[in-house]
């Protein structure tokens, strides 16, 4: 099943049923834990907590993708199935790959 037919078949349930397949994907793999945020705007999900003793939660908050609905947010972290530390990992070595292509073609090779 591919990433869109996974986030078809899940938009069919409610935020209820959403929920019980999070806690049960977290209960499975990712210790019990998952976190829900919901701000102004949008909400992020995501499995796994943030590092909040060290200060870097900020950041990786900050990594993740928002939502306009808490349905979405829940969805999207059930298609990745990642925790949080493995979601900003593959988005910081995205971002490192973009920013050498950037300066490859703003400033030629080195």
């Amino acid at each position: 099943m591919t990433k869109e037919q996974h986030k078809k078949a899940l938009r069919a349930f409610e935020v209820d049923r959403l929920l019980k397949l999070l806690r049960i994907e977290a209960d499975k793999n990712h210790s019990g834990h998952y976190t829900i945020f919901s701000f102004s705007t949008h909400f992020k999900c995501t499995f796994g907590t943030p590092d909040l003793d060290t200060g870097s939660g900020r950041a990786q908050v900050a990594y993740l993708p928002g939502f306009t609905t808490l349905k979405e947010a829940i969805i999207d972290a059930l298609v990745k199935a990642k925790s949080i530390d493995e979601d900003i990992d593959e988005a910081v070595t995205a971002y490192k790959a973009e920013s050498e292509v950037f300066l490859k073609e703003a400033f030629g090779e080195a």
